[in-house]
């Protein structure tokens, strides 16, 4: 995997949050360098600089194939869990202040890893393995693998089955973990010790959780159920406290999908067009908890349109090759990044974390070409890792 670094005013990139497992299931680059990069165009322009017309050929990323040594910085507690955004794409990624770690091939060598946020330094690999559904916990990782809930400490070391049945979706929050199991199909929580099992729902048979998280005092999430011939999506809210159930939506699921929650707000996608091509016309709606108002934020977007992401009341989208940022409250949306300089690449999903953005592109929609770009969020400090 070569590197290069494009300290350039735009940015983002993101893309088919539906071909994401697939895409990263196997990673043998070969791509070839040119000499000379064309400069990246931006509409939103931050530190106007000549180094925007400049772009350096750095060393090639090391990875460390051995689990890495603790340091101080893996002793700072916090209480991040992950964005509501990560985790609707996979949860393959999270981070804190110091690192993130992620799921990727890095050096032709599928695992999973941790970098710097500006992923200017060396890549250390925690383990030859998949996962999902990746949270963090003070010093703790929790994640999903091989369909078992796990935790070990944030270098890897000293991993444990937390949960020993099959489970998906996993999210933490204030200490505890919320989780679909398999084991009876229901929807649970644990301590962050895997003990003291509380039931929430039990679901159907058919049934499976969507979407889980949480503000305040209450969890949110949602069940793909099936009625009398039709697939629902249902979205319920959860006091935490009284144990109260409440159905807030439900739709027929016709693209109901990438739900996830910024602020009040629950965004998903919606077919406009479900009777023909679900992914012909997609809008993307959001849902207030507290009055239980549903808005349209945008009524159409791009037939290319492959994923988007929302922090702080702003939302990020993607086309195949072009980045924009929606500001939702001012209902305004301006082009923040186009590739016109990597040809035939491909962007696939986005990530959030702090003030920078991840994602992962590809060339041609291959699995053995793929791009890992970051990126702050107003577009600045471009690094691509291929």
């Amino acid at each position: 995997m070569k590197y290069k670094k494009y300290s350039v005013f735009i940015v983002c990139a993101i893309a088919i949050l539906l071909s994401v497992l697939s895409i990263m299931n196997y990673y043998n680059k070969n791509v070839p360098k040119t000499s000379k990069n064309n400069a990246l165009e931006s509409k939103e322009q931050v530190n106007n600089s000549s180094a925007s017309n400049t772009n350096k050929e750095e060393a090639p990323i090391q990875t460390i194939a051995s689990i890495i040594e603790e340091s101080p910085e893996d002793n700072l507690q916090n209480q991040f869990g992950n964005v509501s955004g990560n985790l609707a794409q996979g949860g393959f990624l999270a981070g804190d202040d110091n690192f993130i770690y992620l799921f990727l091939a890095i050096n032709n060598e599928l695992g999973f890893y941790r970098a710097r946020p500006n992923l200017t330094t060396i890549f250390n690999k925690i383990g030859n393995f998949s996962l999902s559904s990746l949270n963090l916990l003070n010093n703790n990782l929790y994640y999903v693998k091989s369909q078992r809930v796990m935790v070990s400490h944030k270098t890897g070391k000293e991993e444990n089955i937390l949960y020993p049945f099959p489970a998906n979706f996993l999210f933490v929050y204030n200490s505890r973990l919320y989780l679909q199991t398999l084991n009876g199909n229901k929807l649970i929580s644990l301590n962050d010790q895997g003990k003291d099992e509380e039931v929430i729902m039990q679901l159907d048979e058919s049934s499976f959780t969507t979407f889980l998280y949480a503000k305040g005092d209450n969890l949110y999430f949602a069940n793909r159920e099936f009625k009398e011939g039709k697939d629902y999506s249902v979205l319920y809210s959860y006091n935490i406290k009284s144990k109260k159930i409440t159905k807030l939506h439900s739709d027929l699921d016709d693209f109901m999908r990438l739900m996830q929650m910024d602020g009040d707000y629950i965004y998903f996608l919606k077919s406009n067009t479900p009777q023909e091509d679900p992914r012909k016309s997609i809008k993307i709606l959001r849902l207030n908890v507290e009055s239980n108002k549903l808005e349209t934020v945008i009524e159409k977007l791009p037939l290319q349109f492959t994923s988007f992401v929302v922090k702080d009341g702003i939302l990020y989208y993607t086309t195949y090759s072009e980045v924009y940022k929606c500001f939702i409250n001012e209902n305004r949306t301006v082009p923040l990044y186009k590739n016109k300089d990597i040809k035939d690449l491909y962007f696939s999903s986005i990530y959030t974390l702090k003030d920078r953005l991840y994602i992962i592109s590809s060339l041609n929609f291959s699995s053995e070409n793929l791009y890992l770009f970051t990126m702050k969020t107003n577009g600045s400090e471009v690094v691509i890792v291929e």
